[in-house]
């Protein structure tokens, strides 16, 4: 069955069924993929996924319930069931969705599988991680070609269909020589379906290939000196998660608790003048994109921070109308961040004392910005030089604070398909 009759029928079923409104997401997504494990091409494989979101109101009341069958009788069963716990549930004038969106239909990456080019570049990484880096062991590596259908259909009268199909790709690798072993590390991308003709190297992308010279050189760590204050170099993939943490601060829950530390701070400087991020879902130029949110309001591009000032919260339907807030039309995902005027070489240069931070492992930040956790495959830098690679090391400090002390941000960016951003030197950190 046609993913948009699933749809269309959820929605005259729940209006018989007593529901005031109904939000119905379903979608279907066709994934075929080549695996790499241990250094050796070994699977060929072909998934399906599907899956039925419901969303009902009664009376202000509101529940939600998914689930993976399409039949008649699947989902009537699914709609009495979320029905059944719509009533039983608290009535709250912040529940619902999207006014009407209209009619639209989204369509990215039309190109179609290009299977040939899957194994020849799975292939080739082989062979260049053989002739390049023969103490790294590919632990993983995949190759996957992705083709989903979507629809979300309202009983207000929306109803948007999209087809988008791109390649996702993920490494994960450790160097070994003899006794001497490095920690694991991980990259991940997306490339557009039209880049499945072009000879490129997956070593080329995502700056995949200086992180499997960097695992063969962490093999051998040292620990830093004496326990110092100084500066972190935070590279683009391991930014990415820090990002995650500031928006997690912008979001529904915390800004719903008041318990953020950008509570009120609103179109107020709240980082350093070099901070521009976006969030750009709508973005073309990604390989990948999301077409609408998860209450029905169609995907828009939005500045976040723009020179330091802080220009959007990351509000959910819910949040945006309790707070009387705007709601955010891009959830914070599929980041941009505006370059910044010095190189890399010269931003190292510039540190005293501290750390190149590539990856970093920590538990959820405290409530008021406090973060404390193990940076790993990472540097030492002492007076403009990088060192030595370090043993995990404790890196603390805070991220409000973070954002007003950036001395740098490198005119460099990594693109991963989904981000694009630069690397950045914070002071005010606590290493050990």
């Amino acid at each position: 069955m046609e993913i948009q009759a699933v749809a269309e029928n959820a929605l005259a079923q729940s209006q018989k069924l007593g529901a005031d409104k109904t939000l119905v997401s379903v979608s279907s997504t066709e994934a075929k993929e080549f695996n790499v494990e241990a250094n050796r091409l070994t699977l060929l494989r072909t998934t399906f996924d599907q899956n039925l979101s419901l969303k009902t109101l009664v009376d202000n009341r509101q529940s939600t319930i998914s689930g993976n069958q399409f039949s008649d009788d699947a989902v009537n069963t699914s709609l009495k069931n979320v029905l059944l716990a719509t009533r039983a549930s608290q009535q709250d004038d912040g529940n619902g969705f999207a006014p009407t969106q209209g009619q639209k239909h989204f369509s990215h990456g039309n190109e179609p599988i290009n299977e040939a080019w899957m194994h020849s570049r799975l292939t080739k990484l082989l062979k260049d991680r053989a002739d390049k880096f023969p103490h790294i062991i590919l632990d993983g590596a995949t190759i996957k070609f992705i083709k989903s259908q979507k629809v979300l259909a309202t009983s207000d009268g929306t109803l948007l269909s999209a087809v988008q199909a791109y390649y996702e790709g993920f490494m994960m690798f450790t160097s070994k020589m003899n006794k001497q072993t490095s920690s694991f590390n991980y990259i991940g991308f997306n490339l557009k379906t039209g880049e499945a003709n072009a000879p490129i190297s997956l070593l080329d992308v995502s700056h995949s290939g200086e992180l499997l010279r960097q695992s063969t050189e962490q093999m051998v760590t040292k620990k830093v000196p004496a326990k110092f204050d100084g500066e972190v170099i935070v590279t683009p993939h391991c930014l990415e998660g820090l990002i995650g943490s500031w928006n997690e601060f912008l979001s529904s829950g915390y800004m719903l608790k008041k318990s953020s530390f950008f509570e009120n701070k609103l179109n107020e400087k709240v980082a350093s003048s070099m901070w521009t991020l976006k969030a750009q879902p709508a973005d073309s130029n990604f390989a990948s994109r999301k077409f609408w949110t998860a209450d029905g309001y169609i995907s828009q591009n939005e500045v976040i921070f723009e020179k330091g000032i802080l220009k959007n919260y990351l509000l959910n339907h819910y949040a945006a109308k309790k707070l009387n807030q705007r709601v955010s039309l891009s959830e914070g995902g599929y980041v941009k961040m505006e370059s910044g005027d010095r190189n890399l070489k010269d931003m190292i240069g510039s540190v005293k004392k501290g750390v190149l931070m590539c990856r970093y492992s920590s538990g959820r930040p405290a409530e008021n910005g406090d973060i404390s956790g193990v940076a790993k495959n990472s540097y030492y830098i002492e007076d403009g030089e990088i060192k030595y690679p370090l043993g995990e090391t404790m890196v603390a400090a805070n991220l409000a604070q973070l954002l007003m002390n950036i001395q740098d941000i490198s005119t460099e960016t990594v693109k991963t398909g989904y981000s694009e951003l630069p690397w950045i030197r914070f002071s005010g950190v606590s290493v050990s």
